[in-house]
């Protein structure tokens, strides 16, 4: 927690030690950046605004722009209550703002939120996407890192050819000699000989000489890889990454998902939806495809150059209507509609946030409570073009109905 006033600070971690946490304060934004990179970084971090050195929304940028660091959930505390410096703050990154004075019953609130929203993306759930991620793609590095210890899922076609762990042996000669029955270390040496004079595979070698049989071999080598991934599944506190990376693979050893999967988490395996089903991303619900009339509208805006994503959501229900183009970043989505719907006075036609080389541009339509989504790519689009877009699409989905 980095407050600048010592009176604010001294109340605030009086508060939040009596229900429990473990509080670590500092005085400014460099001492909460220092912390924020020692050993042990916080997971959640509660920042003021304005503070000497880097202020609150400096210090959330410092910390995205590192993305292979854990994640730290922010909270920024602020007097600040306009549209725009909310703009400004999530397109930082912020997570939740608390806004000055507040009562401790409101940031105990927030922080339980904090906890549950930290809990998920540490849960075995994070890695599951990113299997079903690998898993639809033709191939590619799936890496679990935790601590020293790091986990890489190989995947060739939609299935895994192997998986290695840092903390453990993990070549195929290990799973012959790691058997009572296994392969004898002699005929494994022979094996190598014959696979690196002759180029041929090595468990091709193995079953042609009769060492050990085709169903053996693929039964042994599933036992294997479903240890290593229960292991890999168990790491505690692990950042998740898929990078796509075909590649030629010429064994035929290799296994589904369902193969390997430890019991008790079929999550992993991607459900089937029926043509209406919705599912969630981000906080918001997204349907499997939009209506005809929405699906024609939304097409315009993506027939438009730089346009990569168009959607329709209706945001008291919090319910995507309609996607076409790009898959949508639910988070910052959310947080749009959110700062629309919830604006008080006069009426908003548009909110944009700029995000790398994005934009991210939603406008109301006349129908209360919905709104016109869409991404943009800097490069490309003319802005005023887009913004010409985003009203054209609002009035189409308005004169299609329900």
């Amino acid at each position: 927690m980095a407050e600048d006033d010592p009176l604010s600070r001294r109340l605030l971690v009086k508060t939040l030690r009596g229900r429990g946490y473990e509080v670590v304060d500092v005085e400014d934004g460099e001492a909460a950046w220092a912390r924020c990179n020692g050993p042990s970084p916080p997971a959640i971090a509660i920042f003021d605004w304005m503070m000497p050195g880097l202020t609150g929304v400096e210090l959330c940028q410092k910390l995205r722009a590192e993305s292979d660091r854990p994640y730290t959930y922010v909270m920024l505390l602020t007097a600040r209550n306009r549209h725009q410096d909310l703009l400004d703050g999530y397109a930082a990154g912020v997570d939740d703002f608390v806004t000055k004075p507040y009562a401790p019953e409101q940031l105990l609130a927030r922080l339980e939120a904090a906890e549950r929203v930290m809990s998920v993306m540490a849960a075995p759930r994070g890695l599951a996407a990113a299997l079903r991620e690998a898993e639809a793609s033709p191939g590619g590095d799936l890496v679990v890192r935790a601590g020293e210890v790091v986990g890489r899922v190989l995947f060739h076609g939609g299935r895994v050819a192997w998986i290695h762990l840092s903390s453990e042996p993990g070549s195929l000669v290990d799973v012959l000699r790691g058997e009572p029955d296994g392969v004898s270390i002699e005929d494994v040496r022979a094996v190598l000989a014959e696979s690196a004079a002759s180029g041929r595979n090595f468990a091709e070698v193995l079953i042609d000489w009769e060492l050990i049989s085709e169903e053996a071999l693929h039964e042994r080598v599933r036992r294997w890889l479903r240890g290593k991934l229960q292991t890999i599944i168990g790491l505690d506190g692990a950042f998740t990454m898929f990078a796509p990376q075909p590649r030629g693979y010429k064994g035929e050893l290799t296994y589904t998902l369902a193969e390997l999967l430890p019991e008790g988490l079929p999550a992993i395996q991607a459900p089937s939806r029926p043509r209406d089903a919705t599912h969630a991303a981000g906080g918001v619900v997204i349907t499997a495809e939009p209506t005809p009339a929405v699906a024609t509208a939304l097409q315009s805006a993506l027939a438009v150059s730089g346009v990569r994503s168009a959607a329709l959501f209706d945001a008291d229900r919090g319910v995507c209507l309609g996607r076409l183009g790009a898959e949508l970043d639910g988070g910052l989505v959310l947080r749009l509609l959110q700062l629309l719907h919830h604006e008080s006075g006069e009426r908003v036609e548009d909110a944009m946030i700029t995000r790398g080389r994005r934009y991210h541009l939603v406008g109301a339509t006349s129908t209360k409570d919905q709104f016109v989504y869409l991404e943009l790519d800097r490069a490309v689009v003319n802005l005023a073009q887009a913004r010409i877009t985003l009203r054209t699409v609002a009035e189409k989905v308005v004169l299609a109905g329900p």
